[in-house]
């Protein structure tokens, strides 16, 4: 699944070959709900295979509350992946270098859901 950005919604490229699941850039779009049903959507009806190791990198600058409401719905989306017998699933938290509220928002989501998350400074 790709979405190219625009000013007010992230690039999405779910790319199911490598397992990087990735969201990136801002996310303040109009109506949150057509943006990310259709990609809630995709998620629901993908089954990853046992073995498979899954990374969602999340690499946003900028998110508003409604977006961030979809952003814990994919993370439970991804959390049901690990109930799958050998099914792997990481979160690569990206913010910009001395973005310490950015990186306070990938905590507490880490604090909800039971997927293990890596924390990347980026300059």
């Amino acid at each position: 699944m790709y979405c190219k950005a625009s000013s007010y919604t992230p690039e999405v490229n779910f790319d199911r070959e490598t397992g990087v699941f990735e969201i990136k850039g801002r996310s303040f779009p109009e109506n949150a709900k057509a943006f990310y049903v259709p990609i809630l959507e995709y998620l629901s009806e993908f089954v990853p295979d046992a073995g498979t190791t899954i990374t969602f990198r999340i690499n946003l600058e900028y998110f508003n509350t409604a977006s961030s409401k979809f952003l814990l719905e994919m993370l439970y989306k991804f959390e049901f992946f690990t109930s799958i017998e050998g099914v792997g699933v990481a979160v690569e938290w990206v913010y910009a270098q001395n973005d310490e509220d950015m990186k306070e928002a990938g905590e507490e989501f880490e604090q909800i859901v039971k997927i293990p998350f890596s924390f990347i400074e980026e300059n």
